[in-house]
């Protein structure tokens, strides 16, 4: 009996793992990458990776690591159009490690997967925060014998330092705990404590290389000012809703979201240190986002980084069964949570698979197909560097010529003072500037006027325009 309930289980394994990476793949196909992926890949393609650290990333905030993935696909000539593919078999193998390696009940197995934040941002959308998700499972599944094989976890802390801002925080939580577990031990040599400074340092080394240079262009980053209980509940409670402005709706979802800390912490925290270590992970998570720059894609480490721990814990107690009896208040909340971004997976993934997340594509086989590259062309807003990937060298002169988009206070500059009708084909991203509308009406007369909408589709609704405009004098 025991032998087929095992067999049933592995059979049901296969086939949500096998469904996850279908339909993921499906969606993926028809996805166009967006600024931010474009931007990444341009930077990878046109730079060394010590010209990215000395350089680049201090511009662009984000460690080295999916830049160099990214170096390493351009060195082998991966073409552009398969880019999907990257975060896809990365989110596939943090599944396979959900739904194979840990003793999570099953209603995280089976439905985590689907949800908003896995399925889409991190399966289809190409970007350094797919990353996260299998590092972390990673980390869960080891982290019962970290300290029998240190330097096996102490990689995985440095990659995961090495994803974004915010790893980089759970990283450094991870350290702490890590090195208060070396001297517990009762092992306190220099040798044992070797793994432990090489994460440390790399860690300072990331850390200075990413340090804002006075020339940095962009939104103020860190800002303590923001820093007060009901704006940590807040914005973590972005990661499990859509957030409504204030109201009595946004009180209960600020409520909710602290039950459903409050019930997995009943759930998983056995013992004192198991609560001390929940609690002190997710909260210097909520407030290092609280404090930063906070978009719809950047919430998704609430939720990760809580399975993830939950996920660590449950290894740690070696619980396989979690009656429903004794915990219903925590799988009708999990039902509840998973069931809302699981629609927002389906939302999203429909409008990409009918729409366009970015007209990029569309652009760049417009300017292919009427040989418009072969003119000058300016590229004016950020997101004109989403149609770079798609030619084999920068097509702006307005850009250098590493041809990425550069968020120095003379390259933004620059684009402010663009004497358009010098220019015989204008590109214009237009949620750049506001004044878009007005640039195209006092060159109508001079110029055809050519549009192509794409929207950000982000949680099932529209976040940001991913459209453009492209003028060709007559």
């Amino acid at each position: 009996m025991i032998m087929g309930n095992i067999k049933k289980d592995t059979i049901l394994n296969v086939l949500i793992f096998i469904l996850f990476a279908v339909l993921t793949f499906v969606v993926g196909i028809h996805h166009e990458p967006w600024a931010d992926e474009a931007q990444a890949w341009l930077i990878a393609r046109n730079c060394t990776i010590p010209e990215m650290i000395l350089n680049v990333l201090k511009y662009e905030g984000h460690p080295i690591l999916w830049f160099a993935i990214l170096r390493v696909l351009n060195f082998i000539h991966y073409p552009y159009k398969f880019f999907f593919i990257v975060p896809w078999i990365a989110s596939c193998i943090g599944v396979y490690l959900l739904i194979f390696k840990s003793k999570m009940p099953s209603i995280i197995k089976y439905l985590f997967p689907f949800t908003y934040f896995i399925f889409y941002q991190s399966a289809v959308i190409g970007r350094n925060h797919s990353l996260f998700f299998p590092i972390l499972m990673g980390i869960a599944v080891i982290y019962k014998d970290r300290l029998r094989h240190p330097y096996l976890y102490s990689l995985l802390l440095i990659l995961t330092a090495s994803i974004s801002a915010y790893s980089f925080v759970i990283a450094f939580g991870l350290l702490c705990f890590f090195i208060f577990d070396i001297f517990k031990s009762k092992r306190c040599s220099i040798k044992e404590f070797l793994p432990a400074l090489a994460v440390l340092l790399c860690m300072i080394f990331t850390a200075l290389y990413l340090i804002k240079p006075a020339d940095y262009n962009f939104y103020p980053n860190l800002n303590l000012m923001r820093l007060n209980p009901f704006r940590v509940v807040y914005i973590t409670a972005r990661g499990y809703f859509n957030i409504v402005p204030l109201s009595s709706v946004l009180v209960c979802q600020m409520i909710a979201t602290l039950l459903v800390y409050i019930f997995c912490a009943k759930t998983f925290c056995k013992t004192k240190r198991q609560l001390l270590f929940y609690t002190m992970m997710n909260l210097m998570l909520a407030v290092v986002v609280t404090a930063l720059v906070c978009k719809p894609w950047h919430v998704a480490y609430f939720i990760i980084t809580l399975i993830f721990i939950c996920s660590v814990l449950a290894e740690e107690n070696n619980i396989r069964q979690y009656p429903f009896k004794s915990n219903e208040v925590f799988y009708i909340m999990m039902l509840f949570i998973f069931s809302m971004h699981i629609f927002w997976s389906w939302e999203c993934s429909l409008f990409d698979i009918q729409k366009e997340y970015s007209a990029s594509r569309s652009v760049a086989k417009f300017i292919k197909e009427n040989n418009l590259n072969s003119q000058n062309i300016i590229g004016f807003g950020y997101k004109t560097v989403a149609i770079q990937p798609y030619f084999n060298e920068n097509i702006y002169v307005n850009y250098d010529k590493e041809s990425f988009w550069k968020w120095q206070k003379d390259f933004y500059a620059r684009q402010k003072n663009i004497q358009f009708k010098n220019y015989p084909v204008i590109v214009i991203d237009t949620a750049f500037d506001d004044n878009f509308t007005k640039i195209i009406k006092d060159l109508q007369n001079d110029y055809y006027s050519y549009f192509f909408n794409g929207c950000l589709y982000a949680k099932g609704h529209p976040e940001e325009d991913e459209s453009y405009v492209i003028l060709v004098k007559k």
